[in-house]
């Protein structure tokens, strides 16, 4: 991302590869929200010692990058299982759902939908972190998308009144 005072500079700095442009002067909370605009992340979900970890990961290149910014635009994340290395389009706020499941209730099953190019709904066992999958037709992906999103905004609820972001009003 560019920074600088110089207001003609956007373009050039767009052109030479940047991602964003923030001019001179600017506020906290407009940096914070370009900052995590532009830092997206893998969600990577590990189970060691009988205890499951949902972690951000790094992009490893600018191909990954590319990949997870296009996908965030869409309100998407990447997903990979670490036994395995699976991968799944999942709702980029998906973690607060699957924290809750998994980890606040204990449960050995998730369900969750894979967005991606074949929609499909996942089983994930707790135990071994296997995942099956079950592709669905376009009506009950829509169903259980609404569902899901249902899911989500619940748990994502109880997330910011638990653990409120830094940099929100």
């Amino acid at each position: 991302m560019a920074l600088t005072g110089n207001h003609m500079l956007q373009t050039k700095a767009l052109q030479t590869g940047m991602d964003d442009f923030l001019g001179k002067p600017y506020s906290v909370k407009e940096l914070y929200k370009k900052i995590n605009r532009l830092t997206v992340k893998a969600l990577k979900l590990s189970y060691t010692q009988r205890k499951v970890a949902l972690q951000k990961e790094t992009p490893m290149n600018a191909d990954q990058l590319k990949e997870l910014m296009e996908l965030d635009k869409k309100d998407l994340a990447l997903l990979i299982i670490e036994s395995g290395q699976q991968k799944f389009v999942v709702h980029k706020n998906i973690q607060n759902k699957m924290t809750h499941a998994l980890v606040g209730e204990g449960k050995e099953l998730f369900e969750f939908l894979d967005r991606g190019e074949n929609p499909a709904n996942c089983h994930l066992y707790k135990c071994n972190m296997q995942t099956n999958r079950l592709l669905l037709t376009q009506e009950q992906f829509e169903e259980r998308l609404k569902e899901e999103n249902s899911d989500i905004e619940k748990y994502d609820s109880i997330a910011d009144q638990t653990f409120p972001a830094e940099g929100k009003e």
